[in-house]
């Protein structure tokens, strides 16, 4: 469909510029010194008649693409198109003004068509740059929605990667630790089927969201190392340092917990005495601080996938905050430190 009749305002606006055009004719046929009676039957037709006569140009404009079209055939078609345009127009114009003289019995010398055809000329190209600009405004609007779609399913097939990504040797190595323990610690089994349950559970109901509070991506994680101690116990032990006040921040679904699971797989297996695992939230004015810090072996090369989770964690940080959040990784003295700042943007809970 035209763009003119699929939408009201343009209808309207395409109504009112050539009424505006109109108001110009006749301003110039004054000029000419024609009569006042004349210069505005002059003005409302030839409106009229552009308004008629120009309406399909925009099909031929639709299909001319500049950026697609040679500018050897491009140019040549645009002024043959107008050269065409303006000639109907000019030729509508000059017979309606011949049949108004015809009725009201006026012998007055009818405008030079030349004069008209040049003026069809000059108004068929104004109206194709129109055309143009109206084209490229509206491919420009959906290529913003294309890149903004595009965004979106990017986010949801990185959240999928991500609840896909919970590590799936996680799972097997705690299905078999499970196994393990029903005939040595029925108890200890039992306790590690409820946390693994419990945090399965979690994991799927935080992947439906795209963000989260603070506290729910910390519970979370609280979740996944109750279950890797009991996997690794004694070797293993994790300290809490949170501020309540950080509690409601906003922070993009499960962008904490490739953190923890490096701080495990990375460091606390690869050390056969194994260590303690420092989570620490705090306020730092209007940021937040969440430092992460595990012991490594100094002496161990890190494996390929090492930065993996961390990359992830840092693009998705950058894509949510902006620049206002960032990433920091220091490594030294047998510490792996990771460090994530961001605003404070309270996340409203629904209690329902």
């Amino acid at each position: 469909m035209h763009p003119i009749l699929a939408s009201r305002t343009n209808l309207i606006a395409y109504t009112l510029g050539w009424m505006v055009a109109g108001v110009i004719f006749a301003l110039l046929a004054i000029a000419t010194e024609e009569s006042l009676v004349n210069s505005l039957a002059f003005g409302v037709l030839t409106a009229i008649c552009a308004a008629i006569v120009f309406f399909p140009l925009y099909y031929p404009c639709l299909a001319l693409k500049p950026d697609k079209t040679h500018t050897a055939i491009l140019l040549p078609s645009l002024v043959a198109l107008a050269g065409l345009f303006g000639s109907i127009w000019a030729t509508a114009i000059f017979f309606a003004l011949d049949l108004v003289q015809r009725i009201r019995n006026e012998s007055d010398q009818l405008p030079s068509f030349l004069n008209l055809i040049l003026m069809g000329f000059i108004v068929s190209v104004i109206t194709e740059a129109i055309y143009y600009i109206y084209i490229s405004r509206v491919r420009s609007a959906e290529s913003e929605k294309l890149e903004q779609k595009l965004r979106v399913m990017a986010r949801d097939a990185e959240l999928r990667a991500l609840r896909a990504q919970l590590n799936p040797h996680f799972l097997f190595n705690s299905l078999n630790s499970i196994s393990a323990l029903t005939t040595a610690n029925p108890s200890q089994a039992r306790e590690m089927c409820i946390l693994l349950s419990d945090f399965l559970r979690k994991s799927l109901r935080l992947g439906e969201q795209l963000t989260v509070t603070l506290s729910e991506e910390l519970d979370l994680m609280k979740n996944y190392f109750a279950i890797e101690q009991i996997r690794f116990s004694p070797r293993l032990s994790v300290e809490w340092e949170i501020d309540l006040e950080t509690s409601c921040a906003e922070i993009p679904t499960l962008l904490l917990q490739p953190l923890g699971e490096n701080a495990v797989k990375h460091g606390i297996s690869q050390l056969i005495e194994g260590g303690v695992v420092r989570v620490r939230v705090e306020t730092l004015g209007e940021n937040v601080l969440v430092q992460i810090d595990n012991p490594i072996d100094p002496e161990t090369e890190a494996p390929k996938g090492l930065g993996l989770g961390i990359r992830q964690v840092n693009q998705r940080l950058a894509t949510f905050f902006g620049a206002d959040g960032r990433m920091e990784i220091n490594s030294s003295s047998g510490i792996y430190r990771v460090k994530l700042f961001f605003p404070m943007m309270k996340k409203e809970v629904n209690d329902e």
